[in-house]
């Protein structure tokens, strides 16, 4: 006997037919939970790590292209460097911002674990 109910035969067209006139939508599953979690804490974690070091890196090229900046000789040259030295100085608080924003937004889908140790107010202190 076959799957097929009643014990019916089908014929390898009747089982080809149906899976190419379904729609590829209806034939392909919802994202399991658990993906997307992996992927919202590779988000995090990627926001957090590009964050805090563009920022770091940002104000380091910034410095460096400002002092470039003012050694070079050529006006246009020098325009040049202080206009991308002041874009990466600009550029450091947000990326700051935005790197501690991803690190808080981890801390908080994080389980908290509480204390096992209880804590008393001893009253006898006070005598």
């Amino acid at each position: 006997m076959s799957n097929f109910p009643y014990g019916q035969r089908r014929s390898e067209r009747e089982d080809v037919k149906p899976s190419l006139t379904t729609p590829r939508v209806s034939r392909t599953e919802a994202t399991p939970w658990s993906a997307i979690r992996r992927r919202l804490a590779t988000a995090q974690v990627l926001g957090a790590v590009a964050g805090l070091a563009g920022g770091i890196f940002s104000a380091m090229f910034g410095a460096a292209f400002t002092a470039a900046s003012w050694l070079a000789a050529d006006q246009g040259t020098r325009h040049w460097l202080s206009t991308i030295g002041t874009v990466l100085f600009f550029l450091t608080i947000p990326l700051l911002i935005f790197g501690g924003y991803c690190m808080d937004w981890m801390e908080k889908e994080a389980p908290r674990r509480h204390s096992k140790v209880a804590r008393y107010e001893d009253e006898d202190d006070d005598q």
